[in-house]
Parts: structure tokens; C-alpha cells; sequence
């Protein structure tokens, strides 16, 4: 069984957006230095990659894993009182106090 690996600049592409022109070759090199400082553990969060050599290589697996590290915690919409911004007269008008 033969597992499908891609390039550091495909993989920056696949997570931070392709290059200027729309390929992964033209993948800026800040956000290549971003991959790699995250792949080599310096910064955070770690994300998932094979080093083969001196090349770092992908799986779809591992874009997937990445991409769910990278997402934003999703934050609840605060229980606030629908009472909570009327004035004292407008309660008592409502029944409410």
C-alpha cells in the first residue's frame, strides 16, 4: 500500500490559501517559515507532518488533522435575560415585575 504525501508549499496552500497566481508553487515564504516553525514543534499549535530527509511531507490525513487544530473554539452565545434591558416602567407595564 502506497500513501500519498505532499509537498510543505502544497500543504501551506491547502491550509493558509494557495499563491497570488493560485498554485502552490507561489506560496509566500512567511507562510511557508509559519508551516514549518508549527510542523517543528516551536510554535503552537503543533501540527501533523512526516520528515523525510530534509523535506517535510503531508497526508490528506494530516491536512484534515490540521486544519480541525487550527479551527477557532466555537463560543456560545451568552444567556442574557430577554427581561434584561427594559427600564423598570416597561416591566411593570409587561406584568413582568
Amino acid at each position: 500500500m502506497t500513501v500519498q504525501t505532499i509537498s510543505l508549499k502544497e500543504y501551506a496552500a491547502a491550509l493558509l490559501g494557495p499563491g497570488p497566481d493560485g498554485t502552490a508553487d507561489s506560496v509566500k515564504d512567511h507562510k511557508i517559515q509559519w508551516l514549518t516553525k508549527r510542523l517543528r514543534g516551536e510554535a503552537k499549535p503543533h501540527l501533523p507532518g512526516n520528515k523525510a530527509g530534509r523535506q517535510w511531507r503531508a497526508t490528506e490525513d494530516d491536512v484534515e488533522k490540521a486544519i480541525e487544530l487550527l479551527r477557532p473554539p466555537s463560543a456560545g452565545v451568552p444567556r442574557v435575560p430577554s427581561t434584561s434591558s427594559m427600564t423598570p416602567t416597561s416591566r411593570r407595564r409587561l406584568g413582568l415585575l
